[in-house]
């Protein structure tokens, strides 16, 4: 048995209660999402679902469970935030809650990890032993090598008095440490000491074709690429029934390898499968302190597959193919974020611009605005130079949409590489100048405003943009100077009302009342 697995070695003795140190190993799944409103959370990695990760790996439990609730109130069938909240109780102990919350996440999807984990660890918690391995029988149908939840059930079946059944899953959870182990193993040397155990167990059970995958995935992460393919075909050669798997994984290593004619033949047999999960591994909930036992899953489901082999497709330039295998998944997951990115990179190598700026869009949109597909989209806007042609509204909304959460340091680095390429686009200088303004930099907003007002100087945004920039300079008879032009080009309400503020700055409240009464009889 391998040296890592010794922390279970008091198992025989342990009381009535499931192990809870393992329910924080219970990982998050990867799912489909349903279609929502603006702002719905599409992905598991959004940043709202990160930073309540940040809150549990800082120990504030509390904190994390009252973020996740907020969100559930505005959108409560939401899928991801319903499967963290069920981690989250667990983690509190709070199972009936728990249980509660994962029935809604499998109503929406039967087969969901996730759910299936923490519900079946919550209805053993509770005492409803079968209802619980009931839970988890379906769980490692899918995911065979899950250890934790094979410790699970073998504690169950044991309090049931199911001594084979007990001993045999525990057999299996002390064997498939090492497969997690790998997946998590963050330095050379730990992979180094995984891969010694590997070997051993290998040689107490040459048959098990698991551990030939684990070695596989070590010998893949020690770049030793030549001795990951071969495990992976001994899996293979050991039990066909693990053949999706092993074929996925030596996929991976003969992309990395640049050999994409032989992923395609891996990834096509895969597909022609139809497998509900082609691979999956945990991977640190906590990267920045791997200490704490609190882990994740990364499920690899059928569109995924298409979305690798897509990967190859264009390795190879076969373009149009990996569109093709894109438009699958996305008819298969519409919200899957690596779809848009790979059918976007196609068409963009394809010189499609217009299309890949809408896949770059759409990706911006559902990853609530993540770097990477920020910076895709810029450089997609600027090969397709869609504001000299007047195509502005990608780039509106993506500059309005980073300053809507805050981001306004990333608008004003987006939009001032953009002006660049488009010095004379009206709606770039103002959205440029409304972050300087946030970002408390007048006399650089004071700057484009003069640019702005010399492409067109009857544009009354240009003269209440620098009215404000010079107010917080504290030049208020500049203001009241740009936000008089302002009123006569057409500013209207709006400018006479920034000028009341102006005059109230400046201590002048017979100015300021004045204009205020204007304002009410103007309405």
């Amino acid at each position: 048995m391998p040296r890592s697995i010794s922390l279970f070695d008091n198992f025989a003795s342990a009381g009535p209660r499931i192990i809870t140190s393992l329910a924080v190993c219970i990982s998050m799944a990867i799912m489909g999402a349903r279609a929502g409103l603006a702002g719905e959370i599409y992905i598991e990695d959004d940043d709202e679902i990160l930073k309540t990760y940040e809150f549990i790996c800082d120990g504030k439990i509390k904190l994390a469970h009252a973020r996740v609730s907020k969100l559930l109130r505005d959108h409560k069938d939401n899928i991801h935030l319903l499967n963290l909240k069920a981690y989250i109780e667990v983690y509190l102990n709070n199972f009936k809650q728990a249980e509660l919350d994962s029935d809604k996440v499998l109503q929406q999807d039967p087969d969901n990890v996730g759910a299936l984990a923490r519900r079946g660890y919550a209805r053993l918690n509770l005492g409803r032993y079968k209802e619980g391995i009931a839970d988890l029988d379906k769980l490692l149908e899918q995911v065979p090598e899950d250890y934790p939840n094979l410790l699970n059930r073998s504690k169950a079946h044991q309090l049931l008095g199911h001594k084979m059944e007990a001993a045999r899953d525990y057999q299996l959870a002390s064997r498939y440490l090492l497969v997690t182990d790998v997946s998590l193993s963050p330095t050379k040397e730990k992979l180094l000491e995984r891969l010694k155990e590997i070997n051993d167990c290998i040689d107490d059970d040459p048959k098990d074709p698991y551990l030939f995958l684990a070695r596989s995935k070590c010998f893949y992460r020690l770049k030793k690429y030549d001795n990951a393919i071969a495990d992976a075909s001994m899996a293979l050669l050991k039990d066909p029934a693990v053949a999706c798997r092993a074929r996925f994984q030596r996929a991976k290593v003969y992309l990395r390898r640049g050999n994409a004619k032989k992923a395609i033949e891996d990834l096509t047999f895969v597909i022609g499968k139809k497998p509900k999960i082609a691979d999956w591994n945990f991977f640190a909930m906590c990267p920045d302190n791997p200490k704490l036992k609190k882990w994740r899953r990364r499920i690899v489901k059928l569109p995924d597959v298409y979305v690798e082999r897509a990967r190859a497709y264009s390795k190879e330039g076969s373009y149009p193919k990996a569109i093709a295998d894109c438009n699958t998944a996305l008819s298969m997951e519409k919200y899957n974020l690596d779809a848009l990115l790979v059918r976007g990179g196609a068409y963009d190598a394809q010189k499609k611009f217009q299309e890949a700026a809408n896949d770059y869009k759409t990706a911006v949109r559902i990853s609530n605005n993540r770097k990477d597909t920020v910076y895709m989209l810029t450089r997609s806007l600027q090969k397709l130079n869609q504001v000299s042609s007047g195509r502005t509204d990608l780039l509106v909304s993506l500059t309005a949409s980073l300053q809507d959460q805050g981001r306004h340091q990333e608008a004003l680095n987006t939009v001032t590489k953009l002006l660049k390429t488009n010095p004379k686009d009206k709606s770039l200088y103002k959205a440029k100048i409304r972050s300087l303004l946030v970002l408390k930099r007048p006399w650089s907003a004071v700057t484009d405003a003069d640019k702005l007002i010399k492409l067109d100087p009857k544009d009354a945004d240009s003269y209440i943009l620098r009215a404000e920039a010079e107010t917080q300079l504290k030049e208020y008879k500049n203001a009241i100077n740009d936000l008089t032009m302002a009123m006569k080009v057409g500013g209207g309400i709006r400018a006479r009302k920034a000028r009341a503020e102006v005059y109230k700055k400046q201590g002048r409240n017979d100015l300021y009342e004045s204009e205020m009464k204007l304002i009410r009889l103007k309405k």
